[in-house]
Formats: structure tokens, sequence, C-alpha cells
């Protein structure tokens, strides 16, 4: 409830600066961009559905844990490509 509209309000930010400034640099943010949204839809909604389903609950957590230091990984890179997009 929290995460998705601000995921949907970035995506609509990424797509809209891809399609209006033709610039490597902000390719290189919509491909930072929709990687996060691959491994949120593929990978995380459903371990966190087995969890809400009370399904192979320990595997699902460790599973968790260990891809959210990846998904921690996603989002810094989008940070800084942010900070480095805007300082130019």
């Amino acid at each position: 409830m929290i995460v998705a509209p601000l995921m949907f309000i970035q995506l609509t930010i990424a797509t809209f600066i891809l399609f209006s400034v033709t610039e490597w640099k902000l390719f290189v943010y919509f491909i930072l961009v929709i990687s996060t949204w691959i491994s949120t839809f593929l990978y995380f909604v459903p371990l966190h559905r087995n969890l809400t389903k009370q399904i192979n609950m320990s595997e699902s957590v460790r599973r968790l844990e260990k891809g959210n230091w990846w998904r921690a990984l996603q989002w810094s890179l989008i940070f800084i490509w942010s900070v480095i997009l805007v300082s130019s």
C-alpha cells in the first residue's frame, strides 16, 4: 500500500523522461527502474504472497532476507544515478 504508489510514480517519471529527452544517462536510469520493477514482481511479490498464505515460511523469509540486499543495491544505484543526473 505504501511502496506501490511510489513505484508507479517513479515508473511514470522514468518513462516520461526517457521519451522526452534522448540521452544515454536517462536510458540507464530507466533500465535501473525497470530492473527494480521486474525483480519486485517476479521475485519479491511471490515471496510476500507465500508469507501471507503461510506457505514455506522459513524458506520465503530466508530468500527475502538474501534478496533484499540486492534490492537495496538497486535502490542505491537508482539514488546515486539520480544525483548524477541532477548534478549534470
